[in-house]
């Protein structure tokens, strides 16, 4: 989606390099969580795009299982199946929402 890309390129380049460093630093340095999180009862989705290049989906399924989660591959999507497929991310959504 070209105007997605336009969107995130004005973002990257208005951002502070500090906060890049930071979020970064934060995706490599951050511990798995996951089981702290399936230890609290919490309800989750794990909602995925089937392309998603930044977060593969065969991880996410495996985090899912671990949280005994629902998963939800959206197709036409990548990292972003808000933006880039909402027609199959909304219902899925609302779907879990009504359940929980």
């Amino acid at each position: 989606m070209p105007e997605v890309e336009a969107f995130l390129h004005e973002r990257f380049l208005a951002s502070d390099p500090d906060g890049l460093l930071a979020m970064g630093t934060g995706v490599i340095d951050e511990p798995d969580r996951v089981d702290e999180l399936a230890a609290t009862g919490t309800p989750v989705l794990v909602l995925t795009g089937v392309n998603d290049e930044a977060f593969p989906p065969e991880r996410q399924a495996d985090m899912a299982k671990r949280l005994g989660a629902q998963f939800v591959e959206v197709p036409d999507a990548g990292h972003s199946p808000a933006v880039e497929n909402p027609a199959a991310t909304t219902p899925a959504l609302i779907r879990f929402w009504h359940a929980h």
